[in-house]
């Protein structure tokens, strides 16, 4: 669907956009041939719709410009860019500069062949601003073991490789991951790979490992190319109420959270799904 995939052929690029804007302008010639012929409720009826593909236009539009703009950012943190990632760079600075002048069928091309050429290059470059893949986090505490399993799965939903790529342990604050990082391998377009890592807080046995057996958190990260959805399923396994918390879901380098959600009771055995607002770029 368009508004779910904006960089997909479906939505907004290639020929597809080239019919959306053609049947904007086919609105516009409508209302004011109806206008003009005074048919104010035809011209009102196409109006409601020209307006409603000039919003979605709008919101594609800022997508594709916040995205441009996170991978900007990212390569010039980089040292010493290599030459792929400075070609990268330049088709990044083209499509910003198209997309300041209107032309955002080339800008969207632009960002397309940076991330296909750092793709296929092993660019150093943040998988969350170039690739659509669902992450999944969860902790799990077997009873078998000492410790606590982090448990990441990930689904590659492109239609391209996803690189392999090393992911920070999103362990919490005060929290030890063993390893530090997951190696994640290449996967394949519909892919779908699952991975481990020890976790146990620092110190003593505490409350944190205490909260940590009691709630249930699954948080889902759903990355496409640039943006980045945020959703937590938080589950009371207690015979009492859990009042007053505050969730503070782990995020990827170069996202931050607008606002942190906030529970205020959470009933024995209730369940809820929970988002957090991701602050754009």
């Amino acid at each position: 669907m368009m508004e779910n995939n904006p960089f997909d052929d479906s939505g907004v690029g290639g020929d597809a956009s080239s019919r959306f804007l053609e049947q904007l302008t086919q609105r516009s010639v409508r209302v004011r041939h109806y206008l003009w012929n005074h048919r104010p409720l035809k011209a009102r009826k196409d109006l409601r719709e020209a307006n409603r593909d000039a919003e979605f236009l709008e919101k594609q539009v800022v997508r594709l410009h916040r995205s441009l703009l996170a991978l900007e950012q990212h390569l010039s943190s980089l040292d010493d860019l290599t030459e792929d990632e400075r070609r990268a760079m330049g088709m990044v600075t083209d499509g910003l500069i198209d997309l300041d002048q209107g032309h955002w069928e080339s800008a969207l091309e632009s960002f397309r062949s940076a991330i296909s050429d750092l793709s296929e290059s092993g660019g150093r470059v943040n998988p969350f601003l170039v690739g659509r893949f669902f992450l999944t986090v969860e902790a799990r505490w077997p009873a078998e073991m000492e410790h606590g399993l982090l448990l990441l799965t990930i689904e590659n939903l492109g239609t391209d490789l996803l690189p392999p790529f090393r992911l920070a342990a999103p362990a919490p604050p005060d929290w030890i991951a063993e390893p530090k990082a997951a190696e994640v391998p290449a996967i394949p377009p519909g892919g779908f790979i699952e991975m481990g890592i020890k976790i146990h807080p620092t110190g003593t046995i505490s409350e944190n490992l205490v909260l940590a057996k009691r709630v249930s958190i699954v948080t889902g990260y759903l990355a496409d190319m640039g943006d980045l959805t945020v959703s937590t399923r938080i589950e009371n396994r207690t015979l009492k109420s859990l009042e007053g918390f505050v969730v503070d879901a782990w995020l990827p380098r170069g996202f931050t959270a607008r606002r942190l959600p906030f529970i205020q009771n959470l009933a024995p055995g209730e369940v809820v799904h929970i988002n957090t607002e991701i602050d754009a770029r």
